[in-house]
């Protein structure tokens, strides 16, 4: 049996009856770290290889503790509580039979232990300022994660005819997350929450691996300032990622619909079992292409 280094798992449908709706996957186990409470994710344009237009793609860039400026003491005020809530649910299993490329594959999800973290907090225009030397800046928009889906076991098996592929963790994982944006200044203000009607983010959202951000930080920053993260990695992508793009990777998995899928999921209380965080009023800024970040 092979270790599985890439795959993309069950089908968006999966995601939707485990988490809800609104939630998103992790796109890259390996960056999951990086998709916790509090951590900030911003949109980037960069050219498309082998091509001469500009692609936006969504990429993690740490928490937002290590974001903002030194200068303000007090800058976790605004967090009032962190939630934990355990074990939503029973272990979830899936299991479904592709047809990729011409070949039949079986894959096998199993999840044990999912528990959500949320975060309260309140941030008004004005209350924080992005460090002025973050070599991603400007931006006009920023996402902010205040829930976050973990779980303590994931098990992937892809079969494909007599070769058998899979991933195991053992570890508190993040899976899927759900996230607030808010406008930023060109000086690197945070303002107005969006509205998250707005600000949902469209199927076939292209996600960048957090390793281009570190080549960006490491052509931009000075000593004695470390340019390399201390959070941990998860090796492979993860399951769940199922309505997003890479640059890197050509997914063997589609998202479709597939009759033969079987899926054991959670009861509807758990489903929809998410608290807002308290948050000032929305502004109604749309979110629109011309947003670059």
């Amino acid at each position: 049996m092979q270790p599985l280094k890439s795959s993309q798992g069950p089908p968006e449908d999966v995601v939707e009856k485990l988490f809800g709706p609104e939630v998103i996957p992790v796109p890259f186990l390996e960056d999951a770290a990086s998709y916790d409470l509090l951590h900030v994710i911003i949109k980037q344009s960069r050219t498309a290889h082998k091509h001469l237009w500009m692609v936006k793609s969504l990429i993690p860039v740490g928490s937002l503790q290590s974001l903002v400026e030194d200068t303000q003491d007090n800058k976790l005020n605004f967090v009032h509580s962190i939630d934990h809530i355990s074990k939503l649910s029973s272990d979830f299993q899936h299991e479904e039979t592709r047809a990729i490329n011409g070949f039949s594959k079986y894959i096998q999800v199993t999840i044990k232990d999912v528990n959500k973290k949320i975060v309260l907090f309140v941030l008004n225009p004005g209350d924080i300022t992005l460090r002025h030397d973050l070599p991603w800046l400007p931006v006009k928009n920023i996402y902010v994660i205040y829930e976050v889906f973990h779980c303590s076991f994931l098990h992937l098996m892809v079969t494909e005819g007599k070769e058998r592929k899979e991933l195991k963790l053992n570890q508190s994982t993040p899976i899927a997350f759900s996230y607030l944006k808010f406008s930023v200044s060109s000086k690197g203000v945070l303002g107005q929450q969006k509205n998250m009607a707005k600000a949902k983010l469209p199927r076939g959202t292209l996600w960048g691996r957090k390793s281009s951000l570190t080549a960006m930080e490491e052509a931009t920053c000075n000593p004695p300032r470390k340019c390399k993260s201390s959070e941990p990695t998860y090796k492979g992508h993860n399951p769940f990622s199922n309505h997003s793009k890479t640059f890197t990777v050509n997914w063997p998995f589609r998202s479709c619909s597939d009759p033969n899928t079987s899926v054991s999921n959670y009861s509807k209380q758990d489903k929809h079992a998410m608290s807002l965080p308290l948050l000032p009023t929305a502004s109604s800024d749309s979110d629109t292409e011309d947003d670059t970040a």
